[in-house]
């Protein structure tokens, strides 16, 4: 476990060890499976997983949630 200053220090920690298995898991197997929490939670994350070198013509990223509302609904994460 890491204990990181902030939030911030946090999503981009995350992103690097995300980018890094990425680039991984390509080289070794052919493709990255990556499942996120919807919601604003991950989304600085994902900025700064943009920005980072990661092949993404080989990964496949699936939105999760505990939620189940009905498609137009404000509580919706889509």
């Amino acid at each position: 476990m890491e204990v990181l200053a902030d939030a911030e220090a946090a999503a981009r920690r995350s992103a690097t060890i995300i980018a890094d298995e990425a680039r991984r898991a390509v080289q070794t197997r052919g493709q990255f499976l990556l499942a996120t929490s919807g919601g604003r939670t991950p989304w600085r994350m994902l900025e700064l997983l943009a920005e980072l070198p990661v092949p993404w013509s080989r990964v496949h990223l699936f939105q999760v949630d505990e939620r189940v509302v009905p498609a137009a609904s404000a509580a919706r994460n889509l």
